[in-house]
């Protein structure tokens, strides 16, 4: 119910980035006289990928300022209800200002390309560190404001629909596949918003970002769905933008949030039991293997799981193939039958990944950098960076960055699941 006040604000274009520096001269890779081409592709990139970044007001920091930026937002008055005595002067109102403050961090990479690389390589060196590096970039800029805008307070759960029944979910372990996106949830998600005074953005409607694995559970709904060719208005669409549905503005993005069950061993979620497990068992035999090297990854003091969707613990693993790798458990409360699930926790107690929809109204963000530290590309031959021996050079970006949540009443995560739940495993 707040809105965004600025003083002095410098106009600020988000993609805007700091220049190249390419001074490249090695055979394989990209000369001088090549910089502004890249500089141009990159920044076009970033169009295309900054989904949840173009929802928030830019607050850049002028060089010399320090790396904290105050970001104001004035509370509204209350209504002046009371009329005016005829001659006598009221009381002002004293200004009522929130100031959030953000903290900008560094971040940056690079890769490292040999001589024998460089010389024998049949890749097109060029183009594929370039677009990597551009392609990493806004990534972390968009992962980084998407933990931002998702770590909000305000949050509903899709319900279960199952045989026509419709089961109210109120916490993330609950949700399974039968939890899917509903329009019902779209429409008390804006009227929230608006009953919260959030402002809509172009075409008086609010945005949602969206996994296209969520959004094929809109598009397949006719009665509400509009895609984005069919717009009769003529408003500016955004990045990514699909349609409208339930009067929300859709941007679809491989970036959307998922929460994952946490990991029992590095890159596996999720095991099924071979055999019954009888109660106070400590030991489940599983139908999948665990090699050594994953046996390796589990972490010292145990992992929190949920078997057959019952909160419990894994203290340790013990690695086999197929069929006679085991888990070590806390003694189990009750049996547990074959083919059941045991998962970390994080997610559905099922062992369902949770998609997390964004809705929000303008002004609900902010991003800030430093005017003289954005988003930069930095190559380096071998003359500069591969020592005595000239033996490597260098490509690779650096930014300064933070993201912010202003208005926790102009934004709200939707979690939901659907078919594609009980596969997913986290690509990091």
């Amino acid at each position: 119910m707040n809105k965004i006040f600025k003083s002095g604000i410098i106009p600020f274009n988000i993609y805007l980035f700091g220049e190249v520096i390419n001074n490249l001269s090695s055979p394989g890779l990209a000369a001088e006289v090549d910089k502004v081409w890249w500089d141009t592709k990159l920044i076009h990139m970033a169009k295309k990928k900054l989904y949840y970044s173009q929802f928030c007001d830019p607050y850049p920091i002028p060089p010399n300022n320090g790396r904290t930026v105050e970001m104001r937002i004035m509370r509204p008055s209350a209504p002046a209800l009371t009329p005016l005595t005829d001659g006598v002067i009221p009381d002002g109102e004293l200004i009522d200002v929130d100031k959030i403050t953000a903290t900008v961090k560094q971040y940056g990479t690079y890769k490292k390309i040999t001589d024998m690389v460089e010389w024998t390589s049949c890749d097109r060196l060029t183009s594929a560190i370039h677009e990597e590096n551009g392609r990493q970039a806004y990534l972390t800029r968009d992962i980084l404001t998407r933990e931002e805008l998702l770590g909000g307070t305000n949050v509903y759960y899709a319900p279960k629909v199952s045989s026509g029944t419709v089961t109210k979910i109120t916490s993330r372990a609950d949700l399974t596949k039968e939890c899917k996106l509903t329009p019902d949830l779209l429409f008390i998600a804006q009227a929230v918003l608006r009953a919260n005074d959030a402002e809509p953005f172009e075409g008086d409607a609010f945005v949602g970002v969206i996994h296209p694995q969520v959004a094929v559970d809109i598009k397949r709904d006719k009665d509400y769905f509009i895609d984005v060719v069919r717009y009769a208005d003529a408003e500016r669409i955004f990045a990514g933008e699909i349609g409208k549905y339930a009067g929300i503005r859709f941007v679809e993005s491989s970036n959307a949030k998922i929460f994952y069950p946490n990991d029992i061993v590095k890159g596996k979620c999720r095991f099924t039991v071979k055999t019954l497990a009888s109660s106070n068992a400590t030991e489940i035999t599983v139908n999948e293997a665990i090699s050594q090297a994953e046996a390796d990854t589990f972490p010292t003091g145990g992992v929190d799981v949920y078997i057959d969707g019952v909160a419990g613990r894994v203290t340790s693993v013990i690695p086999g193939n197929a069929g006679s790798a085991k888990l070590k458990v806390n003694a189990l409360s009750a049996g547990v039958s074959a083919n059941a699930v045991v998962c970390g926790q994080g997610a559905g107690r099922d062992g369902s990944a949770v998609y997390g929809t964004l809705i929000l109204g303008r002004y609900a963000g902010g991003v800030t950098e430093l005017e003289n530290g954005g988003l930069e590309f930095i190559t380096k031959s071998r003359k500069e960076a591969g020592g005595p021996l000239e033996q490597f050079s260098t490509a690779g970006w650096k930014m300064t960055y933070a993201a912010k949540r202003l208005q926790e009443d102009y934004m709200i995560r939707i979690e939901s699941a659907n078919e594609f739940s009980a596969s997913l495993v986290s690509p990091y």
